[in-house]
Order: C-alpha cells, then structure tokens, then sequence
C-alpha cells in the first residue's frame, strides 16, 4: 500500500502503486493492446454518468474512513456510503488511466507524468479563459462531460499516442472534480485501500 501524501504531486508514484496492485489482482496477466485499457476507462466514464444521472453522491466524511483502522469496518462502510457513488467512479477513471500508464514504463512516469499533466492542464485552461468558456464548461452535463473527454482523448490517441490520451483523461477528471467540488485524491486513496482487498480480477472475468 502507498504509504506518501495523496496528492497531485505524488501521482506518479501512487501510480506505480496501482499499477502493482492490479498485476497482483491479475489484471495483466494476458498480454492484451492498449485498447482494452482504454475501453475499461470508457466504461467506468460511463458508470459515472449512471451513477450522477441516479444522483448516488458520496455524504461520508472521507477523513473519517481513511482513519478508519479497522479493515473490517472500513470495508463496509465503503460499500455502504462511496461504492458506485459517482466521485467513487470518477476515481476509478484516473485509477485505471495510471495503471495504464505505470505499465508503459515506470521510469518514464517518475520523470515525465507531473510536468506533463502540468502543462495540459494549463493548456486546458488557457483554452477555456481564453475562449470565455468557463462558466460554459463548469455548466456542462455530465454526459457532455464525458463525450468531450472521449473524444479529445481520442483525437490525442491519434496524432500524439497512448500516453498524451491517458494523460489528457487524467486532466479533465481533475478539472471535473474542481468544478463538482469533490476531493478526487481522497476518493483515489479510498479506493485504492478497498481495491487491495478485493479478489483476484475483482471476482470478473477482467
């Protein structure tokens, strides 16, 4: 388990964590190409929206449970208040966009990740300053959140590759969660904690 601060500075190596976590859990077992990984991320985008669209909002302190010590009572108070919640989802897209990454090259991720995800998010909001789309984009529906990531992502997949795309994806969370106001670091700790006990694959085929 990670054991630094959760914080955006802190990403790539919490990052490699997952990634160690998720080959542990069988993940990477089967040597399979990156649009695997990539579609894992489109559905957990689209159990976000389900779950927004349903209105499952996380209400629980979340310093609460990650001082909760007891594995046990932590677990399910996981299950009970933050699973399938939609900023639980929305954890799940960058949990999976880092493991993707980790798996391209460790090194490359300690030296490059930060200054990369720097630079695109001042990119991204350069852009919406610039264009007077702020209170445009902080407007958006989930949904239309959601497709204009897919398809930048897949824009950037194209003409720059992989790690531009999984990078642009990462940004946009973090934007996202700025403009719901939820804390997306701390539901990334939390996840990552009841991630480590569950079963091989998740109890899924994968």
């Amino acid at each position: 388990m990670y054991q630094g601060e959760f914080e955006w500075g802190n990403l790539a190596l919490i990052g490699i964590e997952i990634h160690k976590n998720a080959v542990n859990k069988g993940f990477w077992d089967e040597e399979l190409p990156p649009s695997h990984y990539q579609g894992m991320i489109v559905s957990e985008l689209g159990e976000m929206i389900n779950a927004h669209r349903a209105g499952l909002i996380t209400k629980v302190d979340l310093d609460e449970l990650i001082n909760e010590t007891d594995d046990e009572k932590f677990k399910k108070r996981f299950e009970e208040e933050v699973k399938n919640n939609y900023e639980d989802e929305g954890a799940d897209v960058v949990i999976r966009a880092l493991d993707a990454l980790a798996n391209e090259g460790e090194d490359d991720m300690r030296c490059l990740l930060i200054d990369t995800l720097a630079q695109m998010d001042k990119s991204l909001r350069a852009e919406l300053e610039e264009g007077g789309k702020i209170e445009t984009y902080k407007e958006l529906s989930m949904p239309s959140h959601v497709y204009y990531i897919i398809r930048t992502a897949g824009y950037i997949d194209i003409q720059h590759g992989l790690i531009g795309s999984l990078c642009h994806i990462i940004t946009e969370m973090r934007l996202i969660a700025e403009t719901l106001n939820f804390d997306l670091m701390k539901h990334i700790q939390i996840k990552m904690r009841y991630n480590e006990m569950r079963p091989y694959k998740h109890g899924k085929n994968y």
